[in-house]
């Protein structure tokens, strides 16, 4: 209880921004330590369950587009999210034109994929696999709603929808297994 009020103590003499820096890095880190928690426990449960041969292939598809993910993320999430800061009143066009850029860069990054693993490669089943986790790429675009939220340290909502997200995914991940489908159902 004393620990308690030391603590209240603290926060109290704080100024409001620097509690809301302190209220967001704990949001962002309880979402870390459940991703970590569930990418590995998860992650153990599908590898173990699509084998060593299937889970390669599934590893070859994520890696593959992993390989490109970095030029359709185009370099802009610093730089928006310190453009957001700096330059309040121009927040929609700079949320438009980050939009259009990365929705730009992850079309031509999902066609150079899409070439690209036709013409190395010798299994159909391979190609269409990596296409098809390509087409994630798709949405990177919508980053720019999260560097909004970034540049106004919101992070708690951002961190809420985040985690939901990941154990949904988990979830199904887990559902996958329980019904026992096959490697395609992993990849869509």
């Amino acid at each position: 209880v004393s620990m308690l009020n030391k603590l209240a103590a603290i926060t109290g003499k704080m100024s409001p921004k620097l509690r809301k820096i302190i209220r967001s890095i704990s949001w962002l880190s309880g979402e870390r330590i459940l991703a970590m928690f569930l990418s590995l426990s998860v992650g153990l449960l599908v590898t173990r369950y699509l084998g060593a041969e299937n889970y390669g292939k599934f590893s070859y598809c994520l890696s593959f587009v992993a390989l490109f993910e970095p030029v359709a993320r185009l370099g802009l999430d610093a730089i928006v999210v310190r453009d957001l800061v700096k330059e309040e009143e121009a927040t929609q066009q700079i949320m438009g034109t980050t939009f259009l850029l990365k929705a730009i860069g992850s079309l031509l990054m999902f066609l150079t994929i899409a070439t690209t693993v036709w013409s190395i490669n010798r299994e159909p089943q391979l190609g269409w696999m990596t296409i098809i986790v390509a087409v994630g790429l798709l949405f990177n675009s919508f980053d720019a709603i999260e560097f909004w939220f970034q540049s106004q340290v919101i992070s708690g909502e951002l961190a809420i929808v985040r985690s939901l997200l990941l154990v949904i995914n988990s979830g199904v991940k887990v559902g996958l297994i329980w019904f026992k489908f096959s490697l395609i159902a992993f990849i869509w």
